[in-house]
């Protein structure tokens, strides 16, 4: 016995010197990733609740280990993320032009860059590639922050947009509309998903317009940084 919990204790350490330490978490895995994940998680476990009336999704969530919870979040995270930027892509010219820069600026900006991207339109990895090459740490931070409020509120975009598409399956096809957990019985009525449908709408307008803002704002700082350090 003695030998076994030695032998654990040695695995668990050789995991987290060669595994777990080398692994570095930033603002945009817990924002753009973790969060959203979670979110979606909760919002299909509600649906097929509902669905069936059997809310063993929601059951599997709250007992499942909170390193698993975060795990699979993350990893549902990247699907969202994935979905809704091959469904909605960021056109970051266009982004640029309403970001309230002057023109003369944007020029002075693609001459500073032109050495680091070729294309004639800035795609999302050109960005990356451009905030990669900034070396001010404070603003590099700034731009991250941004970035990682904008992986959010995309990654929220898509879970409303799932969460309306179950509301309208459940208010317009067969349900149980109802389950119970803990001993508490949760029901929705057509009323209630009308209600949700209405309030997820509003918060969906609200998200792509604070996407939007973080999106121009990362763009702002980029800018502002190339075009003064080679003034």
């Amino acid at each position: 016995m003695r030998n076994a919990n030695w032998l654990t204790w040695h695995i668990y350490a050789h995991l987290w010197e060669n595994v777990v330490d080398k692994i570095t978490i930033t603002l945009y895995d817990v924002v753009g990733y973790v969060i959203p994940g979670f979110l979606s998680l909760i919002s299909i476990a509600l649906f097929f609740a509902f669905l069936t009336g059997n809310p063993i999704c929601l059951t599997a969530i709250y007992e499942v280990n909170i390193f698993w919870q975060i795990g699979i979040a993350y990893i549902a995270g990247h699907l969202v993320q994935a979905i809704v930027s091959t469904i909605w892509k960021n056109k970051y010219d266009t982004d640029l032009r309403k970001s309230n820069i002057s023109p003369e600026i944007l020029t002075k900006f693609r001459e500073s860059i032109c050495s680091i991207v070729q294309a004639d339109e800035i795609s999302h990895y050109d960005i990356l590639i451009i905030e990669n090459n900034i070396s001010d740490d404070k603003i590099s931070t700034k731009v991250n922050m941004f970035r990682a409020f904008q992986g959010l509120y995309k990654g929220i975009i898509g879970v409303l947009a799932l969460s309306i598409v179950g509301a309208i399956y459940l208010l317009f096809f067969p349900a149980v509309g109802q389950f119970a957990i803990k001993g508490t019985t949760i029901a929705i009525t057509n009323v209630s998903l009308i209600v949700l449908l209405v309030s997820f709408l509003g918060i969906l307008i609200v998200s792509v317009k604070r996407h939007n803002a973080f999106v121009r704002s990362r763009l702002r700082t980029i800018v502002s940084y190339y075009v003064g350090r080679n003034a």
